[in-house]
């Protein structure tokens, strides 16, 4: 029998689907056993598909195996790097993503499907409406300040995870932008479940472990800061996320009306023009990042994350768990050779 490039299309579009229903990503909740459909989840590889026509990748100077060495005890040494000769990536319709030399990809650009501007604007909206922040506006460099609102599942030193002090205590406000952004960041999640859907596991399956009453506020993410007022007054300085999760996506929106603030990704050398409705996911952790100057006009943006913290929590609840389940079997064992 003669294969047909079309039999090696549908092959390979086949073991996709059936690696998608392995991975965890493409069940009906994150926390049920029942997976989508074989149907649902290739019609939702063929959109992605796509979406992603004319993808451009640009090969990264560091590998992922490198950046995991950076701790911050051993930040890493940028004093050489010259930003005049970093890519320059510019705003398209293309999806556009970093990958090192290996194949992983340490960061990606998109832009966000929403033909209507019905969910950037739902943001706006959302986001102006709130009250001024009960912490103090954030000053960085020696210039200007803006407006931070954190809101957020995420653990202190010695607690256990519990929604942020800001989300509580700015509600119903914060509670409001939450709901009324909803829909914004279901569909972002939606795209980190296409783009990396291990990670996507990963966010989402700590939900079940989290003590009750706390939830994760940002989709698959557990919170959001919401940064208002970026001006040409601002100055961000160069920083990592030293709280958020190792080898995690943080995915950045932008919104508002201006020109300039690209983002830096200084190990990656490249600066990405982020216009509204571009989204941007990559390792704040792991990548020192800050933007530069806004030239004219406002820039706000949300930038979705998860704290490592949370993470060692359930792993810690996980093993009690188990050394629980194996002192009762322990116990059971003793009983029945007693009797």
């Amino acid at each position: 029998m003669t294969t047909t490039s079309q039999d090696v299309s549908n092959q390979a579009l086949h073991n996709r689907i059936t690696k998608a229903l392995y991975s965890g990503a493409f069940r009906t909740t994150p926390f049920c056993r029942q997976n989508l459909s074989r149907q649902n989840i290739k019609m939702m590889l063929l959109n992605w598909d796509k979406r992603q026509e004319g993808l451009q990748t640009f090969v990264t100077p560091i590998n992922y195996i490198s950046l995991r060495s950076a701790n911050p005890q051993n930040k890493p040494d940028l004093s050489g790097l010259d930003l005049a000769t970093f890519e320059h990536i510019p705003s398209t319709e293309e999806h556009w993503q970093a990958r090192d030399s290996d194949g992983n990809v340490l960061a990606y650009r998109y832009r966000l499907q929403d033909p209507d501007k019905a969910l950037l604007g739902a943001l706006k909206t959302a986001a102006l409406a709130l009250p001024k922040s009960t912490k103090s506006a954030k000053k960085d460099g020696h210039r200007g300040q803006y407006q931070v609102h954190h809101y957020a599942c995420w653990k202190a030193m010695e607690s256990q995870p519990r929604l942020s002090a800001e989300y509580l205590s700015e509600m119903p406000s914060s509670d409001k932008f939450i709901n009324d952004t909803k829909p914004l960041f279901d569909q972002l999640s939606q795209d980190l479940r296409m783009i990396s859907p291990d990670m996507y596991v990963k966010y989402t399956r700590v939900q079940c472990y989290l003590p009750q009453g706390v939830i994760p506020l940002a989709g698959a993410w557990h919170g959001v800061a919401i940064n208002l007022g970026q001006d040409n007054l601002t100055l961000i300085n160069r920083h990592q996320d030293w709280n958020d999760k190792r080898y995690g996506f943080n995915c950045v929106l932008p919104f508002g009306d201006f020109t300039g603030g690209e983002l830096i990704l200084w190990q990656l050398r490249v600066v990405v023009e982020l216009l509204p409705s571009d989204v941007l996911l990559f390792f704040g952790r792991q990548l020192a990042h800050n933007i530069i100057e806004v030239k004219t006009g406002v820039r706000h943006s949300i930038d979705l994350f998860c704290h490592e913290a949370v993470f060692k929590w359930v792993e810690k609840q996980k093993g009690e768990q188990k050394k629980g389940k194996k002192r009762e079997r322990e116990e059971d064992d003793n009983e029945e050779r007693q009797e």
